[in-house]
């Protein structure tokens, strides 16, 4: 519910005078032969608000329980107090011991109404989260709002940094590539940085040799020294036999490293700090023990938009490579401010809209997120004469873009990612690593300065053309003889240079299913197939590979689902002749040829060449038809000669600056796939 309405909630209840019994939320029974008793987390005492007076928050004030939340608890304990206090809309105890608590979602603040009843253990501690301090409520009263929110404790074991932090701020993460010394190093810390162990492996079972729990965040709180640095750990679990026993490193607790001057500097109080949970680890255990960064900070962002996407099967998706981008959400970040010497910082949250436990009381997490992510590219400009001109966004079909940046792809539900604008001309491509995900995502753009947010469509201003086709067994490397043929011609009246991007799919193929982002960067296809263009003719004659052809260079055969090509062709160089090529002698199956083109063009299929070889007995019919019209019908006698190699390639303009994507070596469809 939105605050507001939580607000009024909790006045009907606090109207009624009684202790609120929460029929909406129900806690998990206790496991077998534990006994549990259900409490008050504020107890009996005397007490006005769930935050002592003159309360100073410390990390330690926060320890984790019997759920397995510790990126949320390390978020917790790392968050200022003030941040803390605004989670929660009421924050005064009650005889009804009812609680409004609010979180950010998808970019809007959602509530929740709680009561302070938890799970106690037969000590009288709370089972789950708790604290060492007398008075402090607010971390049992937050993580049961976190799971209430979340429609279970089971739903909120496990995640991520950025999620939790999100949920509690609103803002980003500022995710690190590695390790740094960004915490403070001063005797009150207020920056801290979020570290996660290493996973388990068949070495470890469970702890690293740092003496690392596998899989758990911690936080760093300070770095001590400079030559070699010292690294002060906190574990949310706060276990001082771990810190004890399992720490073995040059700076564990009782090593002769510890001299009086860098125990002051590191703050060791060596009777309290492992039952707070703090331990020491050398540079070399820091940086071997821990797998993932993020600083803990609250950019100051004021300025901020917010949209939805949805990405659909087959569509949307497909590694943020050039070839999907008319298929792909991309937005247009305006910046007025934009310079070559001034930068920008814009923080983008990508958040699933999935729910943990799929918003099933008492469910599991069943971590069912994809691979999504952004990708920043600039278009460049192209030279026209002794001017430089720059490209508008339909210049992506051309392939004329630089990417900023590597593509970033994120199985979380929520990702947060930084990047530096320096000029007007930046593009935020939404993606997946799979073209068969379905997903519906919630983008939210962040900056310290105002900036201006447009969803781009690509095909604006572009004239599209269509047809489909078969190949008909007996292609084979003979393509220029047997590939089925399309003329591409400029519509009477329409005059100068013609830009065309051109598609090639085949229907016949499936999607696969990836075992590895580098197998995953394009979907597989059926056959080997390639598109070639020749010039100032309707139909190549058979056995001809001269000069007349203008692209690729070198003809490569490829298998993906999908290949593009891109021309700039003279008036004087049409018509254009275009082969949809497969490589194989037995290759069959259905097409689709695309045209996109910067002015009125017509596709037209060509007779089957005389010298076209006939289907083998038995087998599927070949042939090209153009949309909603007959298809022409297969003939013509046997034989064909091979393509004689040479032919000087025009080069053109629509060759792109760069390729997107995250395996290397792939051919570039666009340019003359060498």
């Amino acid at each position: 519910m939105d605050p507001a309405a939580a607000l009024e909630k909790l006045a009907a209840i606090e109207a009624a005078g009684v202790y609120w019994e929460d029929a909406e939320f129900s806690l998990p029974a206790p496991a077998e032969g534990r006994e549990r008793k259900l409490r008050r987390v504020a107890g009996e005492a005397e007490r006005t608000s769930i935050f002592p007076a003159n309360y100073v928050k410390e990390l330690h004030d926060v320890k984790q329980g019997e759920v397995n939340d510790c990126f949320l608890m390390v978020a917790m304990a790392a968050l200022p107090l003030e941040r803390i206090k605004k989670l929660f809309l009421s924050s005064e105890l009650t005889v009804t011991g009812a609680y409004a608590v609010q979180f950010c979602h998808e970019g809007k603040w959602r509530a929740v109404v709680v009561n302070d009843q938890v799970w106690h253990t037969a000590k009288g501690k709370p089972s789950y989260c708790s604290t060492a301090k007398d008075g402090v409520l607010w971390p049992m009263l937050l993580e049961k709002a976190y799971a209430k929110f979340y429609n279970s404790y089971r739903a909120v074991e496990a995640g991520n940094l950025t999620e939790a932090w999100y949920d509690l701020t609103g803002l980003p993460s500022v995710r690190q590539r590695g390790p740094d010394t960004m915490p403070d190093s001063g005797a009150a810390p207020t920056r801290f940085q979020i570290c996660g162990s290493v996973p388990i492996t068949k070495n470890n079972s469970g702890w690293t040799k740092e003496g690392l729990r596998t899989k758990h965040a911690y936080v760093v709180e300070r770095v001590v020294g400079s030559s070699p640095l010292i690294y002060r750990v906190w574990d949310p679990h706060q276990t001082a036999k771990d810190c004890m026993e399992k720490v073995k490193g040059p700076y564990r607790y009782g090593s002769a490293k510890w001299t009086a001057a860098l125990k002051a500097a590191a703050g060791l109080d060596e009777e309290r700090d492992p039952e707070r949970g703090y331990f020491f680890l050398s540079q070399a255990e820091y940086e071997n023990g821990f797998q993932s960064y993020t600083s803990a900070v609250l950019p100051d962002v004021p300025h901020e938009e917010c949209v939805e996407v949805a990405l659909g099967p087959g569509r949307d998706g497909g590694n943020s490579m050039h070839y999907t981008f008319r298929e792909n959400h991309i937005f247009q970040v305006v910046w007025e401010g934009a310079s070559a010497d001034k930068s920008l910082p814009i923080w983008v949250t990508t958040n699933q809209a999935e729910q943990r436990g799929g918003g099933a009381a008492g469910a599991d997490n069943a971590f069912n997120y994809k691979m999504c992510g952004c990708t920043l590219i600039q278009t460049t400009p192209e030279k026209a004469g002794a001017k430089e001109v720059k490209v508008s966004p339909a210049a992506f079909v051309a392939g004329r873009y630089q990417q900023v940046g590597a593509p970033m792809f994120v199985m979380q539900r929520t990702y947060s990612e930084m990047y530096s604008l320096n000029s007007r001309d930046h593009y935020l491509v939404v993606s997946t690593d799979d073209p068969g995900v379905h997903l519906p995502l919630h983008l939210t753009f962040q900056a310290a300065q105002p900036f201006a947010l447009r969803r781009v469509t690509l095909m604006d201003g572009w004239e599209p053309a269509s047809a489909v086709g078969a190949w008909a067994p007996g292609g084979g490397q003979d393509f220029v003889a047997r590939a089925p043929q399309f003329v591409l011609q400029a519509v009477e009246g329409e005059e100068g240079d013609v830009v065309v991007h051109v598609v090639l799919r085949q229907l016949s193929s499936k999607l696969a299913t990836p075992t590895s982002p580098r197998e995953a960067v394009r979907t597989k296809g059926k056959h080997n197939i390639s598109i070639l263009a020749y010039k100032n003719h309707t139909g190549v004659p058979p056995g001809t590979d001269t000069g007349m052809r203008i692209s690729p260079a070198k003809v490569q055969f490829a298998n993906y689902a999908e290949v593009s090509l891109a021309l700039s062709v003279a008036r004087a160089e049409l018509p254009v002749t275009l082969l949809a090529a497969a490589a194989k002698a037995e290759d069959a199956g259905n097409f689709e040829l695309h045209v996109y083109a910067s002015r009125r063009v017509t596709l037209e299929p060509v007779k089957t060449p005389a010298r076209r070889a006939s289907a083998p007995a038995g087998a599927a019919p070949g042939g090209v038809r153009r949309v909603s019209k007959a298809a022409s019908k297969p003939g013509g006698k046997k034989g064909g000669s091979k393509p004689a190699s040479g032919g000087a390639p025009r080069k053109t303009g629509a060759k792109p600056a760069g390729a997107l994507g995250v395996m290397k070596g792939v051919a570039d469809m666009y340019g003359a796939l060498e």
